[in-house]
Parts: C-alpha cells; sequence; structure tokens
C-alpha cells in the first residue's frame, strides 16, 4: 500500500496561519482575565469563557481578514 504525500497549497498554509493567529489572540486575551479578573469570571456562567474566545476570535478573524489575501500571495512567493 503506498501513502500519498498531500502538500499543502499555499492558501491552506496561509489560512492555517490566519486561523493559529486568531486563536492565539483569543486565548492570550481570555489569559490575561483568568490572570488579572478571576472573580469577573467567577461571576459569569462557566459557557462564558469559551463564548468569549470565540467572540475574540471571530472579532480579530472578520476584522483582519484584509490581510490574508497578502498572507496568501506572500506563501506563492515565499521560497520553501
Amino acid at each position: 500500500m503506498s501513502h500519498e504525500v498531500r502538500l499543502e497549497s499555499p492558501e491552506q498554509r496561509a489560512k492555517a496561519l490566519f486561523e493559529e493567529h486568531c486563536n492565539g489572540v483569543a486565548t492570550a486575551a481570555l489569559a490575561h482575565l483568568r490572570i488579572h479578573y478571576p472573580e469577573a469570571l467567577k461571576a459569569v456562567p462557566k459557557t462564558a469563557p469559551l463564548s468569549l474566545r470565540n467572540f475574540i476570535k471571530s472579532q480579530v478573524r472578520s476584522r483582519f481578514a484584509p490581510l490574508l489575501s497578502v498572507m496568501i500571495e506572500l506563501e506563492r512567493t515565499w521560497p520553501d
């Protein structure tokens, strides 16, 4: 049985990197709240941190979406 090696396209690599950054920003913001405002998080439902993380990630994704086209072009021209 042969295993086919599938290389990601520049678009896939750029989108994955973009998502990684969106996740990183949202996770860091939530970590900041947990460290500096633990009482605030205790006062909200247990689902609030996940909801907040998803909201932040969504906002970052929508506000920085124009950068994705630049990242894709960089991935196309960047040497492997």
